[in-house]
């Protein structure tokens, strides 16, 4: 009997022969086929003739057979994969340990005996032996969520009973330790790592149903802990399930951390921090009425500004730039421009100025967004008056004639260009009236969409 073929070879020779325009054979074999179809129902009441295998048939098989073979390859490399990360985890949480076991004992040589030396030498020893039943586990199926869980209830216990004492040293050890515990995480486990924070309510918000610890954390006038605190918060607010966990009970975080960073000097490393904190929550279209009560758009085109005569690092600039366009998608942000025509026609001019200085490429690209989105019919009066489309076409016949010498920034240039004719050269431009997370600029993801955690190499160690 002849070979019985399953679905997919004889989709696979469908394909085959209408891709080659054999009109007439396929009409024939998807007749043929369902001939066969029927015949094999008949197959026990008719005896059918024993051909032998053609050489198509056994190129089918071998390819299926190698499909097979190929797919436990891959399940294995999976689990190997997930087995080298593990181990990688472990052995860094180790060598961490060991670095604080060294510092430990020069203290201990140097007289500074520390009151809780029990404590902290228990605490060592209970993680030294997760990580070793960890790794003699042969069983490695949700092994790192096992790692991640118990360091997670590890700190959350400890920075509770740092907070309940008011121990800010302690308070402020534990949050870093955390973070570089989070920073050392690999990038493609770093969604599983900010869920899990959230989901053992690593901050204690559901639990007290309240944020008050954490604006007290905030409201201590010391550098060390804001740096902490925020840059904490920043890993958290990665993912949008962060983002509703951090203002589940209300907005007063990120209000606070807007206070901090309006009277943080140009330039420090805590601005950076409060600025990629308060872009990340700019996704959640609640936040958004905080962004117009503090004037957010208003000080970071000030910011902008200042930068001609400030060292304010790119990182700022990039954020905040991106932070205004995700203030603008909202719909709150245009109802209150339609009521306020002076200050929407204001914004348009300033964002057609700023087009033409001498900025990042990454900052401009934002901006030239905002354009569009305020290139609406909403405001076609307002458009006219500010002579947008002559000031655009100004613009882009002043970047194309800007000298660029390196690929990087022919590289630039070009993206630039591609990114102004797909905004301003596309009659099938996409209505900017509906916004949603996925629309939000995420200037926290790389092009894998992982997550990336901010460090910069001037932080306070």
């Amino acid at each position: 009997m002849p070979t019985q073929m399953n679905e997919n070879e004889i989709e696979l020779i469908k394909d085959f022969l209408k891709e080659r325009g054999y009109t007439s054979t396929l009409e024939c074999f998807i007749k043929e086929d369902n001939y066969k179809k029927v015949e094999r129902k008949n197959a026990k009441k008719k005896k059918i003739e024993v051909y032998a295998e053609s050489k198509f048939t056994k190129y089918l098989k071998t390819s299926r057979e190698k499909i097979i073979k190929y797919t436990k390859l891959e399940d294995s490399y999976k689990l190997l994969e997930k087995k080298y990360k593990t181990i990688l985890q472990c052995a860094r949480q180790s060598f961490s340990i060991s670095i604080n076991c060294l510092e430990l004992l020069k203290d201990i040589k140097n007289g500074n005996n520390k009151d809780n030396l029990e404590e902290i030498i228990e605490d060592y020893k209970s993680q030294i032996g997760k990580y070793h039943k960890i790794l003699m586990n042969d069983t490695w199926d949700e092994t790192t969520q096992t790692v991640n869980e118990a360091i997670i209830k590890e700190h959350k216990t400890n920075l509770k009973k740092a907070i309940n004492e008011k121990n800010n040293d302690k308070i402020q050890e534990i949050l870093l330790s955390l973070r570089v515990y989070s920073l050392q995480i690999q990038p493609d486990l770093r969604k599983n790592l900010v869920e899990e924070l959230v989901n053992n309510d690593i901050l204690n918000i559901k639990e007290n149903n309240s944020v008050q610890h954490i604006l007290d954390l905030l409201n201590i006038q010391s550098y060390n802990i804001r740096h902490a605190i925020l840059s904490f918060l920043s890993i958290i607010a990665s993912l949008t399930k962060g983002v509703d966990y951090l203002s589940s009970v209300d907005n007063s975080i990120l209000e606070k951390t807007i206070e901090i960073m309006k009277t943080t000097e140009d330039g420090q490393v805590l601005q950076r921090f409060c600025i990629a904190f308060i872009q990340k929550m700019s996704v959640k279209e609640s936040n958004i009425q905080s962004f117009l009560k503090y004037g957010l758009i208003d000080w970071f085109i000030k910011l902008l500004l200042r930068s001609k005569n400030n060292q304010i690092h790119v990182f700022c600039l990039d954020f905040s730039s991106a932070l205004i366009a995700n203030i603008l998608q909202s719909n709150v942000t245009l109802e209150f421009l339609e009521k306020n025509i002076a200050v929407c026609k204001n914004l348009i001019e300033t964002f057609l100025n700023i087009i033409k200085e001498k900025i990042h490429s990454s900052v401009l690209m934002h901006y030239l967004i905002c354009l569009n989105l305020l290139n609406i019919d909403k405001f076609k009066t307002i458009i006219e008056e500010c002579q947008f489309n002559e000031k655009i076409k100004e613009f882009i016949e002043y970047y194309n004639d800007i000298d660029v010498v390196t690929e990087n920034e022919k590289f630039e240039k070009k993206t630039v260009l591609d990114l102004y004719n797909n905004l301003f050269n596309n009659n099938n431009k996409e209505s900017n009236d509906e916004t949603n997370y996925e629309n939000k600029f995420k200037e926290f993801e790389n092009e894998q969409r992982e997550l990336i955690f901010e460090s910069f190499q001037d932080e306070i160690s």
